[in-house]
């Protein structure tokens, strides 16, 4: 059986932008993974297979933040946050009413929140740093569900 492992955090050496790895359990043990034998995205486990048989797997989805490509002028000196594979926005709804004239400091660090309430249940990304501001930020796709206001993906970045 083969594993795709399409996180493109995941390198050769095993590990993404932390030291959280991929764990795979084959029946509740842990597989120990080496990195060398990721052949273009997959894993491949070779074994006799068994009637209930369980593969489980955890992918870290560590928040990151994100730059612009060079050429795209209108996002210069501005960052944008994803947690794995998901992108996030913020709206003015959870940050005062206010999105456009926000910046995100570099020392602000983002907590991933369940929100089983919100929208059939979401994960946010709370944000707070040293002096005490804060911003919240939901998944791109879960945007504009919550009345009119304004929202963007990127923002200007403030150096600590």
């Amino acid at each position: 059986m083969g594993i795709e492992i399409k996180n493109r955090n995941f390198h050769k050496n095993g590990k993404g932008d932390s030291t959280e790895l991929i764990k795979i359990r084959l029946n509740g043990k842990e597989i120990s993974l080496d990195p060398l034998l990721l052949e273009r995205g997959y894993y491949e486990i070779q074994r006799q297979w068994k009637k209930g048989d369980v593969i489980e797997i955890d992918l870290p989805m560590i928040v990151r933040r994100v730059v612009a490509h060079e050429k795209v002028k209108e996002n210069a000196g501005k960052v944008a946050i994803e947690r794995g594979p998901i992108v996030y926005c913020f709206e003015a709804v959870d940050n005062g009413n206010k999105v456009l004239s926000r910046f995100l400091p570099d020392d602000m660090i983002f907590q991933p929140v369940f929100k089983p309430g919100l929208l059939g249940g979401v994960v946010i990304l709370e944000g707070k740093n040293k002096k005490g501001e804060e911003l919240v930020a939901i998944p791109y796709y879960a945007w504009n569900n919550r009345g009119n206001g304004e929202m963007s993906v990127w923002l200007p970045r403030l150096l600590k």
